[in-house]
């Protein structure tokens, strides 16, 4: 299955409880975090749409940790860096 229900996520991932039924799970299994999707779209608020966050990914506009990733499932650990070269803006993955 690659999606989850929004009620079933941990608690840990700073989104509402209430909103779309299902959101998209990371795809490697030796990487459990939060999905590059999620992080972009609903915590950063960058883009609206899984369409813009593709778009912005194959534009190879947003690196992860220094790399390019094509992948909006990948997974986002603790400490990983995010950055958006249009905006020159740096993220990094900290949990409060």
């Amino acid at each position: 299955m690659s999606h989850l229900k929004r009620q079933a996520i941990p608690k840990k991932w700073p989104i509402p409880r209430k909103g779309t039924k299902y959101l998209v799970k990371s795809a490697s299994h030796e990487r459990q975090g939060i999905p590059l999707l999620i992080v972009i779209r609903d915590i950063l608020k960058i883009a609206k749409t899984r369409k813009e966050v593709k778009k912005a990914l194959h534009a190879k506009s947003i690196l992860v940790n220094g790399r390019v990733s094509k992948d909006d499932k990948h997974g986002l650990t603790l400490f990983d860096k995010i950055s958006i070269i249009p905006a020159k803006k740096n993220y990094e993955v900290i949990l409060t």
